[in-house]
């Protein structure tokens, strides 16, 4: 696991943003049959993965007290993620278990437990950026309570992350989905995410689609091809993404969103780099360079902002 590098001087960037969702232990699965754990979960990777770059970051969650928990908590407080909207539960940590392919790329069962527990929302959604998606989409009570803190909230980054295997009602969750893309700022999903939620359809139409029921700017990764992007009333832009060894994908896309929180700082940054193409492509590009580091580590680890090119430097 990296740590931060003794020279290293990380100014949070001016207002925050309030991550919610799940915080879970990623069970990895190898080839060999071996099994090793860490933390995990797509909300609790991106607001590490924020705060490493210099955001100032609150995480909103619920945090088993058992081991797991304290590792969990341990992490957070270890990268200075604000943990004062975490809520503890005696419910055990929310497992998922990660297999890996020959591409590196991950797989996921999910065993919910911690994720679900009710009783907790942002502090305040009206003075931050609000990042959210992934578990905390499709896993009731949380899920009608991150939709109504993301309709409360000016400023909405949605990570869709979607996770089939946890859907019990398909219906309900694509309408739940439908309604957080409505009130989001900007919205990211993979093209697997897309792929899962409207099959056969090509992803410029999604891109059309997402864009059409409310986001302001939606950006599609696909792996190692270029990302797509377009904000409204813009043309679609690809920008390309750094070739890497990759070791595993487990919280690449976690990464990245945590790349556009620290750009995008509370909102008030937003628009210089979503208001034209040019300022789009360089938030995209940011954000691919730190998923990129991310891929070349085993698990969930994001870089550094002095572990990135000089561009992070600014």
């Amino acid at each position: 696991m990296a740590t931060e590098p003794a020279s290293a001087s990380l100014h949070p960037a001016q207002g925050s943003a309030m991550v919610l969702g799940e915080a879970l232990v990623d069970l990895v699965l190898a080839g060999d049959g071996s099994i090793t754990a860490g933390v995990g979960g797509a909300p609790f990777n991106a607001a590490r993965a924020a705060a490493r770059l210099g955001a100032a970051v609150s995480f909103a969650g619920a945090v088993s007290s058992d081991g797991f928990g304290e590792q969990i908590m341990s992490a957070l407080n270890g990268d200075r993620v604000d943990t004062s909207a975490v809520v503890r539960t005696d419910a055990p940590t929310t497992l998922a278990l990660a297999h890996i392919d020959g591409t590196g790329a991950a797989t996921y069962r999910f065993y919910t437990a911690a994720t679900s527990v009710p009783g907790y929302v942002p502090v305040d959604t009206t003075g931050a950026m609000l990042v959210t998606g992934g578990l905390a989409l499709a896993l009731d009570p949380l899920a009608d309570r991150v939709v109504d803190a993301v309709a409360a909230a000016r400023f909405v980054v949605c990570d869709i992350n979607c996770r089939p295997a946890v859907i019990d009602e398909w219906s309900s969750y694509l309408n739940r989905v439908m309604r957080v893309v409505s009130s989001s700022t900007v919205i990211k999903a993979s093209d697997d995410d897309l792929a899962v939620l409207w099959p056969e359809r090509p992803l410029e139409a999604c891109l059309d689609d997402l864009l059409e029921r409310g986001a302001s700017v939606v950006i599609i990764t696909r792996g190692s091809e270029p990302v797509l992007a377009r904000s409204a009333g813009s043309d679609v832009i690809e920008v390309p993404v750094p070739a890497v060894d990759v070791v595993d994908t487990i919280g690449a896309g976690d990464a990245f969103v945590g790349g556009l929180i620290a750009r995008l700082g509370d909102g008030r940054n937003a628009a210089a780099h979503l208001g034209d193409a040019d300022g789009l492509a360089a938030l995209i590009g940011d954000a691919a360079e730190v998923a990129a580091v991310a891929c070349t580590r085993r698990g969930a680890d994001p870089p550094y902002r002095t572990e990135l090119s000089a561009r992070w430097a600014q």
